[in-house]
């Protein structure tokens, strides 16, 4: 028994000889070009059978906007970042109109306020270490950059806080948006997609904290109104065009004699 399995496992991987058959023709080696055409699939290669992935369609954009005179591209969670930013902008836009009246006060930009203030601060604290130390220049600056350290930390804190807190409301904005979605649907049956809704409805809903069927139903009275107002300027702007037709001499007709033939007779 041991003497086959060290048999086979010596001629294990090797390939088995065949029989010949007395009578028979030997059989051929198979070569490359024996080699039916059809082993080898249609249109497959290493490189494909290597797990190549299929290369993603492009994304389509969500809103176009505009900066620096340019069309920029974005997608539906860009467009919400922004429209968080935009909020928290003009939240802070009276801080900001405060702080370039203060630098104008004193004939300096914002910016050059802004480092003079700093310059001031760093100063004072300085001066202060400086007394706890007994003067000790080395000491009072050690003591003077662990709290500037302290307050650098202090400040990345709360930026994570704020950060944390606006990637809260995106997401809370993202899942109101797509419950109220699907009460569109059913007051508007064609509002089957993102897609479906325009722009200017999804902008209206995240600006302004709106429900997205209050600015759906808001969009339609804007519309109809366009609407309205282009019908009536056409109609005034038709009448315009035949009242100065009516008012042309017919043809052949001196427009001086004309006007003085009005003026003795009347308008007839």
């Amino acid at each position: 028994m041991d003497e086959n399995l060290n048999t086979a496992v010596e001629n294990e991987g090797t390939t088995p000889q065949t029989e010949t058959v007395e009578g028979a023709a030997p059989a051929a080696d198979p070569t490359p070009a024996e080699t039916p055409a059809a082993e080898q699939p249609t249109g497959t290669t290493p490189e494909a059978e290597g797990g190549a992935e299929d290369p993603q369609p492009p994304v389509e954009p969500f809103l176009t906007a505009q900066f620096n005179h340019k069309d920029v591209d974005l997608t539906r969670e860009q467009t919400l970042a922004y429209a968080q930013k935009g909020m928290k902008y003009d939240a802070e836009r009276p801080m900001m109109e405060d702080l370039a009246l203060m630098a104008a006060a004193q004939g300096k930009t914002p910016a050059e306020f802004i480092r003079d203030l700093k310059h001031a601060d760093e100063q004072g604290l300085r001066e202060d270490k400086l007394r706890i130390t007994g003067g000790d220049a080395d000491a009072a600056e050690i003591l003077v950059q662990a709290e500037l350290a302290k307050r650098r930390e202090a400040l990345n804190l709360r930026a994570r806080q704020e950060q944390e807190a606006e990637k809260a409301a995106e997401q809370s904005t993202l899942d109101r948006l797509a419950g109220e979605l699907v009460e569109l649907k059913e007051l508007v049956p064609e509002m089957a997609d993102w897609d479906d809704v325009p722009k200017s409805v999804i902008d209206d809903a995240v600006k302004n904290n709106r429900n997205l069927t209050d600015a759906y139903l808001r969009y339609m009275h804007r519309e109809g109104k366009n609407i309205e107002q282009n019908r009536a300027a056409q109609a005034a702007a038709a009448a315009a065009t035949v009242g100065s037709q009516a008012d042309k001499p017919p043809a052949g007709e001196n427009p001086a004699i004309a006007a003085i033939m009005r003026g003795v007779w009347g308008s007839n």
